[in-house]
């Protein structure tokens, strides 16, 4: 029983340690409408997610090209990542109580993300601004 235990805890160990070359969904808002200081609507925001995964692995399209060359096999990671990204956009913004979704989620308590004419925008909270 022990070597199993012990198991578990080098994978979860692990697992703990390993960090993604990725921004999580929240931080892609932040990235992608607060710092670039846009208003878009969902898809709008899943292709820039999607675009900033894309340049993560790849850092352009000449890249991915070279690097995937068989045009089936791009549309598949484009098709997982597409997937993975919708759902991680989809849980962000979301009223959810759980670290999630943005607005529940202490790390981004600064901000506000809104929802106006079926565009999100990202601002800061006023009562963050003011202790600027």
């Amino acid at each position: 029983m022990a070597n199993f235990a012990e198991t578990i805890k080098k994978v979860s160990t692990k697992n703990a340690k390993s960090k993604s070359k990725y921004l999580n969904a929240n931080d892609s808002l932040i990235e992608i409408l607060y710092v670039n200081k846009q208003e878009l609507a969902r898809p709008e925001i899943v292709d820039e997610m999607l675009e900033l995964r894309l340049l993560a692995d790849f850092q352009d399209e000449d890249n991915f090209i070279n690097e995937v060359p068989d045009e089936d096999e791009r549309f598949k990671i484009v098709e997982k990542m597409l997937r993975t990204c919708k759902n991680g956009i989809d849980t962000a913004i979301s009223d959810s109580q759980n670290n999630s979704a943005f607005s529940y989620n202490e790390k981004y308590s600064a901000y506000k993300l809104e929802f106006r004419a079926g565009k999100y925008a990202i601002s800061e909270r006023p009562e963050w601004t003011e202790r600027k």
